[in-house]
C-alpha cells in the first residue's frame, strides 16, 4: 500500500466522485426529467388554452402589427388627400405652395364664385331665400338662402389679429355650399325639381365679433326650420354649440345644415348626392361629409274634399269631372332639412409608426 499510495488515493477519490454523482446528480437528473415532463404538459395546456404565445403566435402578432401599421398609414393618406381638397384655395388665386392670399383679392373671387353658383340655380328656376317680411321698403328682398359669409372691410377691421384664420374658414365654408349647390344642380340636370333653397348655415359662429351679422340670424316664425343632431329647437340656434374633436388631436368637425324645398320623391336622391356626389369619381379627392340628421316637414296639403256640381243623369260628364279632380291632386313639395359634418383633418398629428418601438 505504501508503494501504491498514489493509485490508492486516486481510486478512493474516484470512488468518492462516483458516490457523490450517484447521491447528488442522479436524483437531479430524475427531477429534471420529471420537471420537463410536467412543464411540457403545462405548456401544451397553456397553448391549447391560448394563454401563452408560442413561435406561431408571435409570428402572427408581428404580421397583425405590420398590417395594422399599413392600414393606419393608408387611412392617413386617404384623410390627408381629402383634407388637401378642403384646404385648397380658389385656383384663380394662383398661389405658390404654402402661400396665403391677400384678403381683398380673395374676397373678390369669392363674391364672383358665389354669384355664379346662385345664377346657375336661378337660371333653373330655383328660388334662393324667403321673402323678408320685415322690410317694408323693399318687399321683394329675400333673406336666408345660402347665407354667404360676406364681411366688409369694416367688419374685417375688428378681427385683424385673426384675419388669416377667418379668411381660411370662409374658403372652407364655400366648398361646403358648393357641394350642396352641385347636388341640387345635378338633380335639376337629370330632370328633377328643386323649388327653393330655404336656408344654409354653419352652427359654430365664424367669429364672435360678428355674432350679429345677417348670416348668423336663425330662421324663425313661419320660416322656422328644425335641424336634427345639434340640439337646436325649431326656431332658435343651438346654445353653446361645440364642434367634435377627433381622437388623438387629429382634427375637428365642421357642422352645417341646409333646408331646401323640393318634391318628396327627390329627398333620397339629394341625400345620396351629398354623401356620394356622382360627378366626383375620386373618392379621396373630395370633402368627407357625414349626414348626422334629417327632417322632413309637410308645409301644405291637398284639400281633403272638393265638391263640384255634376249634370244629373250624365255619367260621361261626371266621369270627366272626377278625372280632372284626380289629375289635380299631386304630391305636395316638402321642406327637407339636413345636418351634416365635414371632417377637418389634421395630418401633422398622424403617428409616425415606422420607427422600431
Amino acid at each position: 500500500m505504501k508503494k501504491n499510495a498514489f493509485w490508492i488515493g486516486t481510486g478512493a477519490a474516484g470512488a468518492v466522485v462516483v458516490i457523490f454523482f450517484a447521491v447528488m446528480v442522479v436524483p437531479l437528473w430524475t427531477k429534471k426529467s420529471s420537471t420537463q415532463t410536467r412543464l411540457g404538459r403545462l405548456v401544451k395546456k397553456l397553448r391549447d388554452e391560448k394563454s401563452i404565445p408560442g413561435a406561431d403566435d408571435i409570428r402572427s402578432f408581428e404580421e397583425a402589427k405590420a398590417k395594422t401599421i399599413e392600414h393606419y398609414q393608408k387611412l392617413g393618406v386617404f384623410y390627408t388627400t381629402s383634407n388637401d381638397h378642403l384646404e385648397r384655395w380658389f385656383p384663380d388665386l394662383k398661389l405658390a405652395a404654402n402661400q396665403d392670399p391677400q384678403r381683398d383679392g380673395f374676397m373678390a373671387i369669392y363674391r364672383r364664385e358665389k354669384d355664379d353658383i346662385e345664377k346657375a340655380l336661378k337660371d333653373k328656376g330655383v328660388v334662393l331665400g324667403v321673402p323678408d317680411s320685415g322690410n317694408a321698403a323693399n318687399p321683394d328682398k329675400m333673406r336666408l338662402g345660402f347665407n354667404w359669409e360676406d364681411p366688409d372691410p369694416q367688419a374685417f377691421g375688428k378681427v385683424l389679429a385673426d384675419e388669416k384664420r377667418v379668411v381660411k374658414e370662409i374658403q372652407k365654408r364655400f366648398w361646403a355650399r358648393q357641394r350642396v349647390a352641385n347636388a341640387l344642380l345635378r338633380i335639376l340636370g337629370d330632370g328633377g325639381k328643386v323649388v327653393r333653397v330655404h336656408d344654409f348655415r354653419f352652427f359654430r359662429k365664424l367669429h364672435l365679433s360678428w355674432a350679429s351679422e345677417a348670416w348668423e340670424m336663425f330662421p324663425g316664425g313661419e320660416h322656422a326650420v328644425h335641424y336634427m343632431g345639434v340640439g337646436a329647437q325649431s326656431n332658435v340656434a343651438p346654445t353653446a354649440f361645440l364642434e367634435y374633436d377627433l381622437p388623438q388631436k387629429l382634427g375637428k368637425t365642421m357642422t352645417f345644415g341646409f333646408a331646401v324645398e323640393l318634391p318628396y320623391s327627390q329627398v333620397p336622391r339629394l341625400i345620396s348626392e351629398i354623401l356620394n356626389p356622382a360627378a366626383e369619381k375620386d373618392v379621396a379627392a373630395r370633402l368627407l361629409v357625414n349626414v348626422i340628421g334629417s327632417h322632413v316637414t309637410i308645409r301644405e296639403q291637398n284639400e281633403p274634399e272638393v265638391k263640384r256640381d255634376v249634370p244629373q243623369g250624365d255619367p260621361v260628364a261626371k266621369a270627366k269631372i272626377e278625372a280632372d279632380l284626380k289629375a289635380a291632386v299631386k304630391p305636395i313639395d316638402v321642406l327637407l332639412t339636413v345636418t351634416c359634418q365635414i371632417i377637418d383633418f389634421e395630418p401633422s398629428e398622424l403617428k409616425k409608426l415606422d420607427a422600431q418601438p
